[in-house]
C-alpha cells in the first residue's frame, strides 16, 4: 500500500483551512467553557502559531506527510504574512489504513520562530524541544506557565482532541509555495520577520485568532456582564453575550479533505518521495 498524502493545492487554500481548524481549536460553541479548547493566555503570550494537517498510514512501517503554514507575532503585535509548510517522515510498527489529523502548534519562544525562519529541515524534539499543550479554562487561571516548552502541540482526529504527536517529523519550508502565492522569491525569514507585507487573502486567518484573544480579554476584565444570581442561566448567558459580539467563527469539526491524493514513487524510499513532492531543489547555477 502507497502512502496517502494530503497536497497542497497552493498557500492560498492552506490559508482557508488553517483559518477553519484554528476556529475549531479556538472556539468551541458546545465546549468553549470546558477542556476541549486551546487556553486564551497561550494564545495570548505566544511568539507563532503553525498549522498543519497530516495524513499517517502503513502495514508494517508507519509514514507521515502533511502540508500547512506558520505565521509569527511581530513586536507591534500584528500577525506576520504565512510561510508555507510541510512534513514528512517515516518509522515502524505501522498501522492499517490512514488516518488524518489536524495538528495546532504554538511556538512560545523567540528560538521557535527563529527555528521555523531558517528555511532549512527542523526535527520537532531534537532541533527543539515539543510537548503537549495544555487545554480548558483550569490554564488560563494557572496564570504564568514556568518553564514552557519552545512548542506546545494539539492535535485532532475527526473533530476530537487526539493527542497525537509530531515528535521526531522534520518539517521544511516549501519555498516553491511561497513563490508561487506572493509573485517573487521570498524567503521565510523575510515572511515571519514581516519585512513582507501580510496578504489580504490571509484576513480570515487573523480573525479566527483575534475572535478568541478578544474574547479572553473581555472574560478576564469581567466585560461579559453575566447575571450570576441565577447560576443555572450562565451558560446560556455567555452564549448570547457572544452571539451579541459577533463572535461567531465558522464550525470546523467537519473539515473536507478534497485535497488528499495517492501519492507513490516508486524507486524512492518514503521520505525522498514526501519531501520531493513539497519542495523542489534549486538548480545548480553554472560558475
Amino acid at each position: 500500500m502507497g502512502l496517502h498524502s494530503p497536497l497542497s493545492k497552493g498557500l492560498e487554500n492552506d490559508i482557508e483551512k488553517a483559518s477553519k481548524i484554528l476556529s475549531s481549536f479556538l472556539y468551541d460553541k458546545e465546549a468553549q467553557y470546558t477542556d476541549k479548547i486551546i487556553p486564551g493566555d497561550i494564545l495570548e503570550r505566544c511568539k507563532g502559531i503553525a498549522v498543519l494537517t497530516v495524513i499517517k498510514g502503513g502495514i508494517m512501517w508507519s509514514g507521515r506527510a502533511g502540508t500547512g503554514l506558520v505565521i509569527s507575532r511581530l513586536p507591534g503585535g500584528e500577525w506576520s504574512a504565512p510561510s508555507a509548510i510541510a512534513t514528512a517522515g517515516v518509522g515502524f510498527g505501522g498501522q492499517i489504513g490512514a488516518q488524518i489529523t489536524d495538528f495546532v502548534m504554538i511556538l512560545n519562544t523567540e528560538s521557535a520562530v527563529k527555528a521555523f525562519s531558517r528555511g532549512g529541515n527542523i526535527t520537532l524534539g531534537a532541533n527543539i524541544g515539543v510537548a503537549a499543550g495544555p487545554v480548558g479554562r483550569n490554564a488560563e487561571i494557572g496564570g504564568s506557565i514556568r518553564e514552557a516548552a519552545a512548542i506546545y502541540s494539539y492535535s485532532k482526529s475527526k473533530g476530537l482532541f487526539a493527542g497525537i504527536s509530531l515528535e521526531g517529523s522534520g518539517i521544511i519550508e516549501r519555498k516553491d509555495a511561497n513563490e508561487k502565492f506572493y509573485g517573487s522569491k521570498v524567503s521565510a525569514d523575510e515572511l515571519l520577520s514581516g519585512k513582507i507585507e501580510r496578504p489580504q487573502q490571509a484576513q480570515m486567518l487573523y480573525d479566527s485568532i483575534k475572535n478568541r484573544t478578544d474574547y479572553y480579554k473581555k472574560s478576564i476584565t469581567g466585560s461579559l456582564n453575566l447575571n450570576t444570581d441565577n447560576p443555572k442561566n450562565i451558560s446560556e448567558q455567555k452564549e448570547n453575550s457572544l452571539d451579541q459580539e459577533k463572535i461567531t467563527p465558522e464550525q470546523s469539526e467537519n473539515i473536507s479533505f478534497k485535497e488528499i491524493i495517492a501519492a507513490e514513487q516508486p524507486g524512492q524510499s518514503l521520505e525522498q518521495n514526501n519531501i520531493s513532492q513539497f519542495q523542489k531543489q534549486p538548480e545548480a547555477k553554472a560558475e
